[in-house]
């Protein structure tokens, strides 16, 4: 593994299996611990009622620092940097209201902040860090990387469209299905892109054994040791969901979303 000179950079919708695979990643050795990494890691300071996690502490295997500089990068991204002060975003925030992927540019000095992040924190490898607004950022978190002599490559879990809608509205995140489906869509025509220009590496996050099968494959490629009695532990197949089918038939983009599935799971980690 002392020769994987790579940063893996995870990422997917929110509710769609992103804290499953990089647990299953770091149980079986990818090293994810930043320690103190919160030091100038801000674009901006956060404004009066802004919560942004400003502590070093990490939820759901994301760090605290990193959480704040992606919200703040996405943020800018929405509301225009000469506006970043008066941008407010509900909930979740960048998360529920990404920008479109081709609305972002080469900042540089976003570029130098991950470039010197990567340079004074990655001690060993391979690296992996999570956050689902990396979706939305991976050009730049790649090229910033690069900048520091570190290779780039990322793993992006994607949800079957009804499941990830049912999990975002079942469990408070979105009002409707309508939207959390538009909302599956533009996270997931962004991981098509960079599954189709940068090779990154796809993985279903499904009910049946398919999905052990991905994390098998994805550990051979990365260097990973894979190890069944830590899948076990870490892994519970779902039962089943009773979603009713007519709410994707009836969505106005129901091809669309049917067609960007399709492309993912031809593309998805041991496909190719």
């Amino acid at each position: 593994m002392a020769n994987n000179n790579t940063l893996y950079l995870m990422g997917g919708m929110p509710k769609s299996g992103t804290s499953c695979l990089a647990g299953a990643l770091y149980e079986l050795g990818l090293e994810m611990n930043l320690g103190n990494v919160n030091a100038n890691l801000q674009l901006f300071a956060p404004s009066s009622g802004e919560e942004f996690i400003t502590e070093d502490k990490y939820y759901m295997y994301e760090s605290g620092g990193l959480m704040t500089l992606n919200e703040q990068m996405l943020r800018g991204a929405i509301s225009g940097w000469e506006h970043y002060s008066t941008a407010r975003n509900p909930g979740s925030g960048s998360m529920l209201n990404p920008p479109h992927v081709d609305s972002l540019w080469m900042d540089e000095r976003v570029l130098s902040i991950i470039s010197s992040f990567a340079m004074t924190s990655l001690k060993e490898f391979p690296f992996g860090i999570k956050d689902p607004r990396i979706t939305f950022l991976y050009s730049i978190w790649a090229k910033g990387v690069e900048l520091a002599g570190i290779k780039a490559k990322g793993i992006f879990s994607v949800r079957p469209p009804l499941s990830a809608a049912h999990a975002l509205v079942t469990r408070g995140w979105m009002n409707s299905y309508d939207s959390a489906l538009e909302l599956w869509l533009r996270y997931n025509r962004t991981v098509l892109k960079w599954a189709q220009e940068e090779e990154a590496q796809v993985v279903i996050y499904n009910q049946d054994d398919t999905y052990l099968t991905q994390i098998e494959a994805l550990c051979e490629q990365i260097g990973l040791n894979y190890q069944q009695h830590v899948m076990d532990k870490f892994y519970k197949a779902a039962s089943p969901e009773d979603i009713d089918p007519a709410i994707l038939a009836n969505h106005p983009m129901k091809r669309s979303i049917e067609d960007v599935f399709q492309a993912l799971v031809e593309s998805r980690v041991g496909n190719k």
